[in-house]
């Protein structure tokens, strides 16, 4: 009977949470009808989903809005209308997006994040109730309706497999129709349902003893678990010590050399800083002396890594360009300082800044004409057309071929136009050819190619096969194939055991040896005596200046041969 009025109960929740956020549970509603379309049919509609989510998101804000500032029922049904209209403008600027390109995605996900930290935010402005304490009954609803969807999804998907094996064949969209349910409808109906209603900042409906006890419940569902502070404050802080302490001995030892070029560290110093924020947030109200520490210590030593993270940053930006990524690596890095710096000067109850600081950059970030997208655009396009110039290679708009030029400028010719293409912004260069594609038109263009580069460090070559190509094999006795694969930096040699064949009496074997830089085809005679070696690495290294003007080649130029009085290996 208890288990039953706990099911009441929660229905009662839902309901409530649907009666609450009505245009927020209508727009998961059409997201999910929509979604269920483009199942059946494949039709892509991404654009007006990523639309719909963000209404949703939006139209829950100023829900939050009205609860928090507001009593009249005229000024919900305008904030509902204004969510609307909202809605309907990003859908008029994902409309002008490229359909290739990643923009609407990146575009769609930053503002949900920033519309989620102001779902956190506006229930705390001018309230008792803190942005860290907001910001833990929010996460801790997220997880639990992620894990109890996810539960859902992977029962249900447990009974379909078993029906499917034992009793009879079931379509295989059923699972794609489940997950468009459990992840478009229920969990965020039951995330919503979590969300208590916060205190207004006014309220002469309620007595002081009635508000005082809300603010109190609110607060005692804000509390951190022990389990959770333990996790916190003994396993998670200490992990971040260390690794801080493997950060900074890295900078200081390479300070002076690979520091400013290290790509892949500009991504780990974002996702650190954006640890040391979070768990800043998540330990405001822990009492212990771990948690003391690292609000104490980490802000600050967060500062000066950033600083130096944005100098690398601008650095590899004055060679090759403002990028998508690189506009945010910098952008978050001058966030994550004055991040650093509020939480090293100010309470801990005014952490909400740091959420309306972030919520301003996010918001600049996909709003022109400052946004990530139009200044990587017009960066990139301008720095093409910069370098095409200074080579003679594009004059009245008409791009002339130029095999002969440096290196470094191939290097930059060869990015920006990946970078572009990867975006679908070659279109507004009106000088590319028409259906312009690097794949099969970047070396007639340019006139060199763009895997052939001189670098041997890094340079990767990429060739194919005439399509349709026939190899004459009449000559031969055996066609083996094999992988043939040049390590480097392969410590220990190896062998491997191709094929054994008899021919007139005498038992052959083929093998192939792999040591560093090296990869031997050999055959073997009687008495395992060694009767020819094709070494492959100088094959290889041949292509190194090699410069076709297409992605493939010949069977005549791809065929490689050693012989000698008794036999011939190709």
């Amino acid at each position: 009977m208890k288990r039953f009025d706990k099911i009441k109960v929660r229905l009662r929740q839902l309901t409530f949470a649907t009666a609450r956020f009505p245009l927020t549970v209508a727009f998961f509603v059409v997201a999910m009808a929509i979604n269920t379309v483009v199942i059946t049919k494949g039709n892509d509609r991404i654009e007006i989903i990523f639309t719909l989510m963000v209404g949703a998101l939006l139209s829950a804000v100023l829900q939050l809005v009205y609860e928090r500032f507001f009593h009249q029922k005229s000024v919900r049904l305008i904030l509902m209308g204004t969510a609307a209209l909202l809605t309907m403008g990003y859908y008029i600027i994902n409309i002008g997006a490229p359909k290739s390109s990643p923009e609407i995605g990146i575009r769609t996900i930053v503002t949900v994040f920033a519309l989620f930290l102001s779902f956190i935010l506006v229930p705390t402005i001018k309230s008792r109730i803190s942005f860290n304490e907001s910001f833990k009954i929010s996460f801790d609803s997220l997880i639990i309706a992620l894990f109890f969807s996810g539960v859902i999804f992977l029962g249900l998907s447990f009974i379909f497999i078993a029906i499917d094996k034992l009793l009879v064949s079931i379509d295989y969209r059923l699972y794609s129709y489940t997950a468009n349910i459990i992840y478009l409808l229920f969990g965020p109906l039951y995330f919503l349902s979590l969300i208590p209603i916060y205190p207004r900042n006014s309220n002469k409906e309620k007595s002081p003893f009635v508000i005082e006890r809300e603010i109190e419940m609110i607060k005692q569902a804000a509390a951190c678990p022990r389990l959770v502070e333990i996790l916190i404050s003994y396993i998670i802080i200490p992990l971040l010590a260390v690794f801080t302490l493997v950060l900074l001995a890295y900078i200081m030892i390479n300070i002076g050399s690979n520091f400013w070029n290290d790509n892949l560290l500009e991504s780990m110093l974002i996702s650190y800083s954006i640890g040391i924020i979070l768990i800043c947030i998540l330990a405001s109200e822990l009492e212990n002396k771990f948690a003391g520490l690292f609000r104490t210590i980490f802000p600050k030593i967060l500062m000066p890594i950033v600083l130096l993270q944005i100098a690398s940053s601008v650095i590899t930006m004055s060679q090759i360009g403002l990028t998508l990524t690189r506009y945010y690596a910098i952008l978050y890095g001058i966030f994550a300082v004055i991040a650093g710096l509020i939480l090293s000067i100010m309470p801990l109850w005014r952490n909400g800044i740091i959420a309306a600081l972030l919520i301003v950059f996010s918001l600049i970030s996909v709003v022109p004409p400052f946004d990530a997208f139009s200044l990587s655009r017009s960066n990139q396009k301008n720095l093409l057309e910069k370098v095409l110039i200074q080579n003679n290679m594009l004059k009245n708009n008409q791009i002339k071929p130029n095999p002969v030029i440096s290196d470094h400028d191939k290097q930059v010719i060869i990015k920006t136009v990946s970078y572009l293409e990867m975006m679908d912004y070659t279109t507004d260069l009106k000088w590319l050819p028409a259906d312009f594609s690097s794949y099969k038109d970047f070396a007639p263009t340019f006139g060199f190619n763009e895997d052939n580069l001189s670098e041997h460090t890094s340079q990767s070559l990429r060739l194919s096969l005439e399509e349709q190509t026939a190899i004459d094999i009449s000559e031969y006795d055996r066609f083996i194939p094999t992988n043939i694969s040049i390590i480097n930096k392969q410590k220990e040699a190896s062998q491997e055991e191709l094929c054994k064949f008899i021919k007139s009496g005498v038992n052959y074997t083929l093998i192939k040896q792999t040591t560093p830089n090296q990869c031997t085809i050999k055959l073997l005679g009687k008495d395992n005596e060694e009767i020819l070696e094709l070494k492959t690495g100088a094959t290889f290294e041949g292509f190194f200046q090699f410069e076709p003007d297409k992605d493939y080649i010949s069977a005549e130029e791809a065929t490689f041969s050693k012989a000698n009085e008794q036999t011939k290996i190709t």
